[in-house]
Formats: C-alpha cells, sequence, structure tokens
C-alpha cells in the first residue's frame, strides 16, 4: 500500500471517529502539519492559526420499525377481568414456520415431514412451542425448534406455531404457512395390480 493509500485510510477513519464525536457534542479540530499530514483531533491545538475547527452538521438517524408479519402477541385477561398491561416487559417478535417453505410440495410415501420452526427472541425458561397441524394441536408442547409429523395424509395441511407460557396460555400465535403432501395413493397401486 502506498503512502498516500495510509494517509487516506488515515483521514477516513479520523472523519468517522470525528463524526461520531461530533454527535455527542464535541469539537473537532484539523490541522495540516508540516509534512502535509492532515490530523484530525477533539484537543484544541496550541497554535490555532494553523488549524481550523470541522464544522458537522445533525447526523442522521433511523429507527427500525417492527415488522409485522401476520403474527399476534396474545394476552389472557385475569379471572378479574383486569387489563391487558400497557407496556410489557418482554415480547416474541416472531415464531414461524421455516420448514417445508410456504406452499411447498412435498412427496413422501410413508407420510413423515420434518417441520423446523424459528423464534425470536430465543424461547424463555418455562416457554414451550405448540404446532398446530389444520388447527388442531400436536400431541405434546416441546422447548425445541424442530417437529416431527408421521404418518400424515396426502393432502394440502396448514401448520401454525404458538408459544405457550408455564401456565398454558398461548402468549404468541405465529402465522399459517401451508405444505402439500404427494403420497403414493392405495387406489392407485391397486388399480396398476388388476
Amino acid at each position: 500500500m502506498s503512502n498516500r493509500t495510509v494517509v487516506n485510510l488515515v483521514v477516513l477513519a479520523a472523519l468517522a471517529l470525528a463524526y461520531g464525536a461530533a454527535d455527542a457534542g464535541t469539537r473537532i479540530y484539523k490541522t495540516v502539519d508540516a509534512d502535509g499530514n492532515v490530523v484530525f483531533t477533539d484537543v484544541p491545538p496550541l497554535d490555532t492559526s494553523k488549524s481550523q475547527e470541522v464544522k458537522i452538521g445533525v447526523s442522521n438517524t433511523f429507527e427500525n420499525p417492527q415488522r409485522e408479519l401476520g403474527a399476534r402477541q396474545v394476552w389472557n385477561a385475569g379471572q378479574d377481568g383486569e387489563e391487558a398491561p400497557a407496556e410489557t416487559e418482554f415480547a416474541y417478535h416472531l415464531a414461524v414456520i421455516v420448514a417445508p417453505e410456504n406452499d411447498a410440495s412435498l412427496r413422501e410415501n410413508a407420510g413423515n415431514v420434518s417441520v423446523r420452526t424459528r423464534i425470536s427472541p430465543r424461547l424463555r425458561p418455562g416457554h414451550k412451542l405448540r404446532l398446530l397441524v389444520d388447527e388442531s394441536p400436536l400431541g405434546r408442547l416441546i422447548s425445541t425448534s424442530e417437529f416431527a409429523l408421521t404418518n400424515v395424509d396426502r393432502g394440502s395441511h396448514t401448520l401454525r406455531l404458538q408459544i405457550v407460557n408455564q401456565a398454558g396460555a398461548v402468549i404468541f400465535d405465529g402465522p399459517g404457512s401451508t405444505f402439500h403432501l404427494q403420497r403414493t395413493s392405495i387406489l392407485r397401486s391397486a388399480r396398476s395390480t388388476n
């Protein structure tokens, strides 16, 4: 790398640091030494005639809005009909089926389907996952991200993931996903043997 490239990289790094510092309300000074090297600092130089203050404008900011994925946070009122809390300390943002992909066609003659999920943030202690297959809950609640379905009938099926707390209440209801299972038909097998 040439000296010129190194100087340019140092200047860019200094500008980036200066920009961050300026955003914090400090002042930045630019000085050029006898060799032509540019120096940026937040300390005012002793000889102010050879330096100038760098004016940096207000930085742009962006707040990422919460992505809406068709999921909803669920809150169940207690027996006394209390209102939902205005602000919760913890909330799940995502509980989706990642495999099989939505509208995927699968060929599996035994009817075995592996369902993988993704949850954000990570599942909290005491919380479990419930898989709904065609709106019916799969037998048991689990705390891992994979479900194994066996002997699924051929045709289209919907999947949906729910997060359940220790009391068994649904606290997050994810969006639905559909897959299409192709299996050899018993009727087709009987026709081909005749």
